[in-house]
């Protein structure tokens, strides 16, 4: 079959001049191939991720934070109660209340938190720092 039967009679810039001559009709380029900015992108995108990380760790420290603190602050008090003869288990049913309260009013006050913020963001209250008096 001849070339020019697939792209019509008059083979322009829309027809199928090209096909039989090895040469592509459309090019594939990413993003990446045609943008000045793509590698200012990807550096963006991995310093995005590296903040999360350093966020999150963060946040993790906090947390263990507070837990070593919880029973650093405890020492006399758990060591008076091994003194007196008290068993391991009923050390736990003893404490493990104390510490599921906590646990509950930290995911309590963490859950609020949000819908406070979105509250505040509808309310959009002004703030007047010069006064209307005068003196």
């Amino acid at each position: 079959m001849p070339d020019h039967a697939a792209g019509g009679a008059g083979a322009g810039p829309g027809g199928a001049s090209g096909a039989g001559s090895g040469r592509p009709q459309l090019e594939v380029h990413t993003w990446a191939d045609l943008s000045p900015f793509a590698n200012l992108a990807r550096m963006i995108d991995l310093m995005t991720v590296f903040i999360k990380v350093v966020l999150v760790s963060i946040v993790l420290v906090s947390v263990m934070n507070v837990m070593v603190m919880a029973v650093y602050e405890r020492i006399r008090e758990i060591g008076t109660i091994a003194a007196i003869g008290t068993r391991r288990r009923a050390f736990c049913r003893c404490s493990s209340p104390r510490a599921c309260c906590s646990a509950l009013s930290a995911q309590r006050w963490h859950a609020a938190q949000p819908g406070a913020i979105y509250g505040i963001n509808l309310w959009q209250p002004h703030f007047a720092f010069v006064s209307s008096r005068t003196w």
